[in-house]
């Protein structure tokens, strides 16, 4: 159901969701992500190879400019996953039920927006007029929080190590990188992929490779947390070495990097803190 929430969320303007042709029956595994957007958003639709269920909208409403007429809205009724879903038993852990407080649901949302401010950082600190741009053009419905979001990016940025992230002699310094090598930024890496017979994905919040005449040869991840935290508090970081250990390896099979010359940075945007990861090869 994440996954499927994560697919169904990010969509701009347009979202379009194509199904595979459902079984000899003419139905969807009672347990499929298939059948519980048929039975929620087209209920008693045949499902007929090229036929659209569900339509909702208009087609030319897709720039989300003022004075435009607005999509039409339509509330529907979620049915419940079967809880053999995608062929799996539930575990124990599973079965909890998070209920989130006003107060952690609007944590989360800031840590939303101030990653989202971040992923558009390449390598020059940006201006407060850029920063309050960006919020608006991205969460223009969060208006009430843009100042509050800018004020900590903005603090994040006046931190002397954290800013040295987006500072390209710093990174270059970083990476034992002379001036005939070349330095490759990627943000908000989607990653899935097999190691030793285990499937792993996530997303990488920031890359830089280092690139020579010989190929890749060293690389930094740095992934950003929006909690409070405190980072010599080796408790906090353990949580995250896993994660960013998962990336190494990733990276490690993706560019053929070694794996001693993958940094990984755990970067704070509540308090401009910076952790490098210390994780036996």
């Amino acid at each position: 159901m994440c996954l499927l929430y994560v697919a169904m969320t990010r969509a701009r303007h347009t979202l379009t969701m194509i199904l595979p042709p459902p079984g000899k029956k003419g139905n969807y595994k009672e347990s499929s992500y298939a059948q519980l957007l048929v039975k929620t958003l087209a209920p008693g639709e045949e499902c007929l190879p090229g036929k659209v269920i569900y339509e909702c909208g208009s087609a030319k409403n897709d720039s989300g400019k003022s004075g435009e007429e607005e999509r039409l809205r339509r509330s529907v009724r979620v049915e419940p996953l079967i809880p053999d879903a995608m062929g799996q038993k539930r575990t124990t852990a599973s079965k909890k039920v998070t209920r989130w407080t006003p107060k952690r649901r609007r944590a989360l949302l800031i840590g939303t927006l101030v990653h989202s401010v971040l992923e558009t950082i390449s390598w020059s600190t940006p201006a407060q007029e850029d920063i309050q741009k960006t919020l608006t053009s991205l969460h223009p419905r969060e208006k009430d929080l843009h100042q509050e979001v800018l004020n900590i990016v903005l603090a994040a940025l006046h931190k002397e190590n954290f800013s040295s992230i987006f500072d390209p002699s710093a990174t270059a310094e970083r990476l034992e990188s002379d001036s005939k090598d070349k330095l490759i930024l990627e943000k908000e890496i989607s990653l899935m992929t097999d190691i030793n017979g285990i499937r792993f994905s996530g997303v990488i919040d920031r890359l830089v490779l280092r690139e020579n005449s010989t190929g890749f040869v060293s690389a930094e991840i740095i992934d950003f947390k929006s909690d409070n935290l405190l980072l010599s508090n080796e408790d906090t970081l353990g949580k995250y070495k896993d994660q960013m250990e998962w990336y190494r390896k990733a990276v490690h099979q993706c560019w053929g990097i070694p794996i001693d010359k993958i940094s990984l940075l755990i970067a704070t945007t509540q308090n401009g803190d910076i952790e490098h990861l210390e994780i036996p090869t």
